[in-house]
């Protein structure tokens, strides 16, 4: 059965074919998080085991596939993450990222009271943790949202000691 075959006007059933194929094309992927804040508390939960397990065993966030790191990140932070892997595969060394861009750390292991945090606008989440085993400071990450057409990803992570996750990871190889 057609359903536009009561439609008799050509030009409202091409109205309604286009709204159905926008509708259909503008779709988030099915699991994607509606919110900013949703991504990044999705990948906290998905990654969380590197503070409660010492298992050299398991990949980290930094060593997935790209397919992996593009349900948080944006195409083109995926990509630098990526290519800094297989940087590091080739070498069998270090190239620009050596610690957990998540946790800021080479050792997250013993990190305790996690939040995150919507700011004023939707394009900016703050996570905020102690690290139990270096400085009893607060520990504080500003996460740079993008709404793409899958959803909110992440396009840069800003540290307070350091240069950002994007500049370091844009840096020739050290």
């Amino acid at each position: 059965m057609n359903i536009f075959s009561s439609v008799r006007s050509p030009l409202l059933h091409m109205s309604l074919c286009l709204l159905f194929c926008f509708l259909v094309s503008t779709a988030r992927a099915e699991g994607d998080v509606a919110s900013s804040k949703g991504v990044v508390e999705k990948l906290y939960q998905d990654y969380a085991w590197v503070v409660l397990m010492d298992n050299s065993d398991l990949v980290g966030l930094a060593d997935q596939p790209e397919i992996e790191l593009s349900k948080y990140f944006t195409a083109s932070l995926s990509s630098l993450i990526s290519k800094d892997h297989k940087c590091a595969e080739e070498t069998q060394d270090v190239c620009n990222l050596d610690f957990d861009p998540i946790y800021d750390s080479q050792d997250p292991s013993g990190t305790h009271q996690l939040r995150i945090e919507q700011m004023n606008h939707a394009s900016e989440v703050r996570v905020t943790f102690l690290p139990r085993w270096s400085s009893p400071a607060v520990t504080e990450l500003r996460f740079k949202m993008i709404d793409t057409p899958t959803g909110w990803r992440i396009d840069d992570i800003y540290y307070r000691d350091h240069e950002s996750i994007r500049a370091i990871l844009q840096q020739k190889r050290h």
